[in-house]
């Protein structure tokens, strides 16, 4: 089995109308606490809590249009 060197690759994918590119693999450096505390939750408790959060939000937003954050 022959292994092309990478500027051959590259040049193959060219033709093709590709490229290669790097990119971080899906789930590395992924902190998975928050996931694993908020599946410990009913979901009744995460559904109460997404709707604090959209109305703390909510309230965040109208205070920078009134410019009364902070």
């Amino acid at each position: 089995m022959v292994s092309p060197r990478l500027d051959t690759l590259e040049r193959l994918l060219a033709g093709a109308g590709s490229a290669l590119e790097a990119s971080p693999a899906l789930g590395i450096g992924v902190d998975r606490t928050l996931i694993r505390a908020s599946l410990s939750r009913t979901a009744e408790e995460r559904v109460s809590g997404a709707g604090a959060a959209g109305r703390n939000l909510n309230e965040f937003l109208t205070a920078l249009r009134r410019g009364t954050h902070g």
